[in-house]
């Protein structure tokens, strides 16, 4: 009774703290396990490489919200440029890092919900994300699974997999873009969590679910480039291997995103990663490779969150000095 009785504007700016503390904690806490890692690697590193990675991770990382801000520009009839609308899911990046994903889908809805838009609308826009994430990686993938499954299951294991697995896309687009069972489904789950259902929304068609599976595969092509450019600033990389290594990290950062134990996948990537790059070069370099890749990420998920939310704060304050400007004027 006393909870209910407190107004909810007093208790949100406490909640941002606390969630802000949260991250805070579990991103210091990832960045000194990787650094203590990197410490014990004794490479020769190229650090322009390594710099080009790390700014191509950033690049993916803005794709990844200009993606989001088209997505939810389609299902809703919100007006809010896209520029904003990618800024919302740029600033809500550092909280990945609080496992289970919570800091994430929570301020994601809380920044949209003030720019107007239904919490509903923006949860049901992060199950699409995570929906067009996982469907654009896998069809980005599929060459290194036909090459590296073999060595750990006979053919016609595969084969099967293989076979399941796309049969399973095909049933997963096609029921999305028939947005009325789609809605149905979705709508058992946020039932529970948003108590409520989900408010009218207008039906991605067949040709737009494609549309939007291709777009998605931008950012995982950008973060599959950035990953070569790490790889390269410590090993060359046989010409044969290199769609091989960019996969890998595409399939790492998939698994890693399930991983809701795991802040920001941590471990479940770098193991993922280990896995792969160690059947064409030494183990101990992979495990290298894969610490200096986190460590670059971790700082890279800091610096763009940060500018990010310095430009949004000095827009804002811009704004708020022009208003008093004119109402000093017209006085």
């Amino acid at each position: 009774m006393f909870i209910r009785s407190i107004p909810a504007k007093k208790i949100v700016p406490y909640f941002k703290i606390v969630l802000l503390a949260v991250t805070v904690f579990f991103w210091g806490k990832a960045l000194i396990t990787n650094v203590d890692r990197f410490k014990d690697i004794s490479l020769a590193i190229n650090i322009w490489n390594l710099a080009l990675g790390s700014l191509l991770y950033g690049t993916s990382i803005a794709v990844s919200g200009i993606t989001w801000a088209v997505l939810l520009r389609r299902i809703t009839d919100t007006t809010i440029s896209i520029r904003s609308l990618a800024g919302i899911h740029i600033k809500s990046w550092i909280y990945r890092y609080i496992p289970g994903k919570v800091g994430l889908i929570l301020s994601k809805i809380s920044m949209a919900s003030r720019r107007g838009i239904s919490r509903s609308h923006t949860a049901l826009s992060i199950v699409y994300d995570y929906f067009f994430m996982v469907v654009s990686s896998f069809i980005l993938s599929i060459p290194l699974l036909k090459s590296f499954l073999p060595t750990i299951l006979n053919e016609s294991q595969v084969r099967l997999l293989l076979a399941s697995s796309t049969a399973l896309l095909v049933i997963a687009v096609l029921a999305v873009s028939q947005s009325s069972l789609f809605i149905k489904i979705i709508n058992i789950g946020l039932q529970r969590i948003l108590h409520k259902n989900i408010p009218r929304i207008r039906a991605l068609s067949l040709m737009e679910t494609i549309s939007m599976t291709i777009l998605y595969m931008f950012p995982r092509l950008a973060s599959a480039v950035s990953f070569l450019f790490i790889t390269l600033s410590v090993t060359p990389i046989p010409q044969v291997h290199i769609y091989e290594t960019a996969a890998a990290y595409i399939v790492a950062t998939i698994i890693g995103l399930f991983a809701l134990f795991a802040p920001s996948g941590i471990g479940v990537r770098e193991g993922v990663i280990v896995l792969v790059l160690s059947t064409y070069m030494p183990f101990e370099l992979a495990v290298a490779i894969s610490v200096i890749a986190r460590l670059s990420a971790t700082v890279m998920d800091l610096i763009v969150t940060t500018v990010v939310s310095r430009k949004t704060l000095f827009r804002k304050m811009k704004t708020g000095l022009s208003l008093l400007s004119r109402n000093t004027t017209a006085r």
